[in-house]
């Protein structure tokens, strides 16, 4: 049983994409989080909440959290 779970083992991580971190590259996942992270701030500012970068981290999850419980 055990050479089962190595085979999908190594098979789940074969289709894992390596990150990118080479500057230019378009892929680069620092890249991909500062979007997404200002995406999100964004939104929170959309929402009424003022200078969402300025907010601790409980504090910005805590937002994200409600939000999302008031559209669910």
């Amino acid at each position: 049983m055990i050479p089962q779970i190595n085979s999908i083992s190594d098979y789940q991580i074969g289709l894992m994409k390596p990150k990118v971190f080479a500057e230019g590259h378009p892929d680069n996942c620092i890249n991909e989080i500062e979007l997404a992270f200002e995406s999100l701030c964004t939104n929170l500012e959309e929402m009424g909440v003022m200078n969402p970068k300025k907010l601790t981290v409980f504090e910005f999850y805590s937002k994200i959290r409600y939000f999302k419980s008031k559209k669910a």
